[in-house]
């Protein structure tokens, strides 16, 4: 009887397991997308309403949730603060801070930086430009990562249950 109960979680934890690790692994995507979203918020601020960055963060962050929120209204903060640090500084450090373990995929991060490189010090129309630029290599590694979503979580899927399996004929 303990054997049996003792499969039973094994089989039970190994599955939860696996589902788990899918869990991470479409919550990684969907914070991608949202920060695509964030971004093509923040592209209209600046073009249509003509705000300036901080303001433009500030509200981005009021239309986002989670890490998003998190990060873009760390940013307007740091830059409200008028300290004599420089954008891309307080960019990264939000980037660092924010997008820390797997909240998102390491080349949005990279790309991430390398926008707060060139957004900061612009004028609004090369700002527009390079949100742009941005939102064209994010859609191109969204949708791989979209293909790569459905593959990893087909297998963290069935590799917990099939852990669960062999760990089962290993006790029996």
């Amino acid at each position: 009887m303990l054997k049996v109960i003792g499969i039973i979680l094994i089989l039970a934890g190994c599955s939860a397991m696996g589902i788990y690790y899918a869990y991470l692994v479409n919550e990684r995507y969907a914070n991608s997308e949202r920060v695509k979203k964030a971004l093509i918020c923040l592209r209209g601020e600046i073009r249509f309403g003509h705000t300036p960055l901080p303001e433009a963060l500030e509200s981005v962050a009021n239309h986002s949730n989670g890490i998003i929120k998190r990060f873009f209204w760390g940013t307007a903060a740091e830059l409200k603060k008028g300290t004599a640090r420089p954008f891309v500084q307080i960019w990264e450090e939000q980037v660092a801070h924010c997008f820390t373990g797997n909240s998102l995929h390491s080349e949005i991060i990279t790309e991430m930086k390398e926008l707060g490189q060139t957004l900061g010090f612009l004028d609004r129309e090369m700002q527009v430009n390079t949100l742009n630029l941005y939102l064209e290599r994010v859609e191109v590694l969204l949708e791989r990562q979209n293909r790569e979503k459905r593959e990893k979580i087909r297998l963290y899927q069935l590799l917990g249950v099939m852990g669960g399996v062999f760990l089962t004929i290993l006790i029996i």
